[in-house]
């Protein structure tokens, strides 16, 4: 599922919607945000319906300033919470009794006097929620002096508040491939100035739900902003979420210090957390392009072998000694793989025997399923939302208790680093 994000700058221009419509076409987004439509609901949504958005939101324009467009197909589960001249707030499920997601659609006062107040109004919607949260579209503000070019500087108190009020929402950004400098201005003149006002925030909840998802900036010729593009799978576990786990398999391919140095020096402005979260999440795409199977793999180099064996011409000598090698390192990629997640037990087995290591995992993932929890009543619950309420229950009296007080003479005391040993260290 995809989604595209676009302040078009004029839906009612013929060029505007030929560029709309490249977009739609090239791309074939399931929801499309539209800002700064210059048109009323009723025409926007005419326009967004013979696109093929059979679903619609959106808030009239002030004569030729704003205007809000938001369509979806009807494969997409969304409900519209709420709409104003700044956002559309919307809820997507993917049933009836999931909770779901929320995406906010947002569209910042482009007046810079009102700075403060939209901030505002991003803190208010971060006010009460508990959900995996997603807000896409043009902030008309930057949080780093980078995310600039021009020769005026921008004012250091609308940075810093806009990066606070991003803070203060529970929110982070989410890298984006492609130009960072989604808008720009005067170019080929003396005061071409050019600002990444356009982006994505998420919360730590949906960051951590969709680990696959991708975003990159598109070319939009007919509008001085780029569009934004959204991808993500709507695989949403109302469980637990899979933790990222570096394979040791890839320690022997070329590519991975390549794409972990790439990654780490992507994002100039992110802490060491969501460092190794963006790194874990480009190392998952690039094992998702690589083959797969190794056993298949190994068996199809064997049959390779057989072929050539017995063959005396020198091209298929030279081809027989390097699938055997490939063959050979196949096998040891697999039981590398299959020592890692048969964690200890591998210890055990000195020789190779993948199938010893493959049952040893599957053994470990059935015995640490949980299936049911016994109530305090005796009685045993197996529905997954019951048992998360008690395990919610359980927690939440276990740290709400009165421990014991410590005195701080008792406890014993803590070595320090002396100046000599800082000094080393820095």
């Amino acid at each position: 599922m995809s989604l595209i994000s676009w302040n078009c700058r004029g839906l009612g221009n013929a060029k505007t919607m030929q560029g709309f419509s490249d977009l739609t076409y090239s791309h074939r987004p399931d929801i499309f945000f539209l800002m700064e439509t210059k048109l009323c609901s009723l025409r926007a949504k005419d326009v967004l319906y013979k696109h093929g958005y059979s679903n619609f939101a959106g808030a009239d324009s002030a004569g030729s300033n704003g205007g809000l467009a938001l369509g979806w197909n009807d494969d997409v589960n969304l409900q519209v919470t709420q709409v104003n001249n700044n956002y559309i707030d919307c809820l997507i499920k993917l049933s009836e009794s999931d909770p779901g997601w929320r995406l906010t659609c947002y569209y910042a006062f482009p007046d810079a006097s009102r700075r403060r107040e939209a901030w505002n109004v991003l803190r208010s919607l971060a006010e009460d929620n508990n959900l995996p949260w997603v807000i896409i579209g043009d902030f008309n503000d930057i949080m780093y002096d980078s995310e600039k070019n021009g020769r005026v500087e921008h004012p250091l108190w609308r940075t810093r508040g806009f990066w606070e009020a991003v803070t203060e929402s529970g929110l982070r950004d989410f890298p984006f491939e492609g130009y960072q400098w989604t808008w720009d201005r005067g170019k080929n003149t003396n005061y071409w100035v050019e600002e990444k006002l356009d982006r994505i925030l998420v919360n730590d909840d949906w960051w951590n739900s969709f680990m696959a998802a991708q975003a990159s900036s598109i070319e939009a010729p007919t509008s001085d902003h780029m569009a934004l593009r959204l991808k993500f799978s709507l695989t949403f576990q109302n469980g637990t979420t899979k933790r990222f786990r570096f394979e040791n398999i890839w320690l022997r391919e070329e590519e991975c210090r390549a794409i972990v140095t790439n990654s780490w020096n992507a994002g100039d402005h992110l802490t060491v957390s969501e460092r190794i979260n963006f790194c874990g999440r480009e190392l998952l795409k690039w094992d998702t392009r690589r083959p797969k199977g190794f056993r298949r793999q190994i068996l199809a180099c064997k049959k390779r072998l057989a072929w050539l064996r017995g063959k005396g011409d020198a091209s298929s000598l030279a081809e027989f000694s390097r699938v055997r090698l490939v063959t050979q390192d196949l096998m040891e990629k697999e039981h590398i793989y299959w020592n890692q997640w048969a964690k200890e037990f591998w210890l055990k087995e000195g020789d190779i025997n993948s199938r010893f290591f493959h049952n040893a995992v599957k053994q470990r993932r059935r015995k640490n399923k949980l299936l049911g929890l016994r109530a305090a009543d005796g009685s045993w619950v197996t529905d997954r939302e019951k048992v998360r309420e008690m395990v919610g229950d359980y927690f939440t009296l276990l740290f709400q208790q009165q421990g014991t007080v410590v005195n701080s003479a008792d406890l014993c005391p803590m070595r320090q680093i002396t100046d000599r040993q800082n000094e080393l260290l820095i």
